[in-house]
């Protein structure tokens, strides 16, 4: 196994990682990433919430770096059980493969979610076409997968009006399926926040004709079929 340096690195590098788990001295694989997109499991150094461990091991790494993790419980998740694994569980990560990191770079996210907060999405969604459209794409982690997480939030500070403008319009700027159904269902949180259920409706019936969370979708189109009948009998 190998690795490369032993300079702790600044957060802000984008992690592409091959991995297996296992938990204590079992032989079975508890989780691998070979059943995630591209079998890559990918996040923000320093900026991803992850087991303080995962963040330590990280700070050492490159890209290239293969090596054998090993986590005890108190770099991991402690004494409670999490995530299915059990309390005081050591995590052997085997192999741990660094297939990609890209030079530390700031979140998008961070100042759009500053613009849509202070001044309102329209500002956040024109700073975000000046950024990509102009040499300083290169500061910022400007993936779309990046900036799920800065919609999420606005709909979990209440900012429904800030998180449906911003869903809605990266909804349209990506064509990564996996993408499309994590920013629909953000729309949809915001939508239903706001009381509305017509446009949540139409939002969520062709997506309950697709294969994707098919049955998800469609038992929320019941749902909110029923919703809106309710609203036109009040």
């Amino acid at each position: 196994m190998e690795c490369h340096s032993s300079t702790v690195h600044p957060a802000g590098k984008c992690v592409k990682a091959f991995t297996e788990l296992y938990i204590n001295d079992n032989p079975e694989i508890f989780w691998s990433t070979s059943g995630d997109k591209d079998s890559i499991f990918s996040f923000i150094h320093g900026k991803t919430s992850l087991i303080k461990g995962f963040s330590e091991l990280n700070s050492y790494l490159v890209e290239g770096d293969e090596v054998i993790a090993i986590l005890p419980d108190s770099l991991a998740y402690g004494k409670q059980e999490k995530n299915g694994v059990p309390a005081g569980s050591t995590l052997i990560y085997n192999p741990y493969q660094v297939r990609y990191a890209s030079p530390p770079r700031e979140l998008l996210g961070d100042t759009l979610y500053s613009l849509a907060t202070t001044i309102n999405s329209k500002a956040a969604i024109d700073f975000y076409e000046t950024i990509i459209n102009s040499d300083l794409k290169d500061k910022y982690h400007t993936d779309i997968e990046d900036l799920a997480e800065l919609v999420l939030n606005l709909n979990k500070d209440s900012l429904y009006v800030e998180s449906e403008d911003l869903a809605d319009y990266f909804l349209k700027k990506t064509d990564d399926n996996d993408m499309q159904q994590s920013f629909s269902f953000y729309k949809l949180l915001a939508l239903e926040s706001q009381g509305k259920f017509d446009d949540a409706l139409s939002l969520v019936e062709p997506l309950s004709q697709q294969i994707t969370n098919q049955e998800w979708w469609h038992n929320k189109m019941m749902e909110l079929k029923t919703k809106v009948a309710n609203d036109s009998i009040n």
